[in-house]
């Protein structure tokens, strides 16, 4: 009899933290979800033989949010979602100020940050076989 009593107890023990890690995950969830990220193309920049294209997209979560930015290489035509691709797809990640981007040749391309906040970048895409090139600071080169 006191086993049983011993069994149940732990039992109820651990229901009640299951029933509270669930609870925490499902209002951590709805409070990061809440205000979704909203992705608009704001650039498409063709490589001069047109074989792909860098895609800008501008984010925002909100009026409390700053704007962030992800650069895709895709297929000319072609269309990225950013919110279903993962987070080491893009090219370069980052916020604060809009990328400006000039290709110098097929194989190379030059990603002026404007001294943005990056998170994320990528040196080569091995799919277009292209080098990418950060710099920072004031475009004076760029279009």
């Amino acid at each position: 009899m006191r086993v049983l009593k011993i069994a149940r107890n732990a039992l109820a023990v651990l229901g009640a933290l299951w029933i509270c890690t669930l609870l925490y995950s499902r209002v951590k969830a709805a409070m990061t979800l809440s205000f979704p990220w909203v992705w608009v193309e704001k650039g498409r920049v063709a490589a001069p033989s047109g074989k792909c294209e860098l895609l800008t997209y501008e984010g925002n979560r909100g009026a409390m949010s700053s704007y962030a930015y992800v650069c895709f290489l895709a297929r000319p035509g072609g269309k990225i979602d950013p919110n279903a691709c993962d987070p080491y797809q893009p090219v370069l990640s980052s916020s604060h100020l809009q990328p400006k981007v000039r290709w110098e040749s097929d194989g190379r391309l030059i990603v002026h940050t404007e001294n943005g906040f990056v998170t994320h970048a990528l040196p080569y895409s091995r799919e277009f076989n292209v080098a990418i090139e950060l710099r920072s600071g004031i475009a004076s080169d760029m279009p």
